[in-house]
């Protein structure tokens, strides 16, 4: 996939998201807890590692959530992260996000074994 292709794939995904920051950037809150700010962290680095681009704290622009993470490969694969510390993955069906959500269950979460 050529820069211009990535360019334009990046704009079609991220037209339903709207993000205060840049590509890379992992927005951390007071509001986390520091188990969901380090596996919001170590997913960031993963994605990168295996040549995704990430965005953190993404908001739908119908104002119907926020995604933890989304991710682009340069295939043109799209996923959201949703880190969960004290949500269910039932709560995950109650988001209308545009994408596929993956949820990531912190309290259970390894680096060295995770995998999309």
């Amino acid at each position: 996939m050529n820069y211009q292709d990535k360019i334009k794939l990046v704009r079609e995904v991220m037209s339903s998201f709207n993000s205060n920051y840049a590509e890379g950037c992992v927005k951390i809150t007071e509001k986390e807890s520091e188990l969901h700010a380090r596996v919001k962290c170590q997913v960031c680095h993963w994605l990168k590692c295996n040549q995704y681009q990430c965005w953190t704290e993404i908001n739908l622009k119908n104002n119907k959530g926020r995604a933890d993470i989304i991710a682009l490969h340069h295939s043109g694969i799209a996923y959201i992260f949703e880190i969960l510390v004290s949500e269910s993955e039932k709560d995950l069906l109650l988001k209308d996000y545009p994408i596929q959500i993956i949820p990531v269950l912190a309290k259970e979460f390894n680096y060295e074994t995770f995998c999309i």
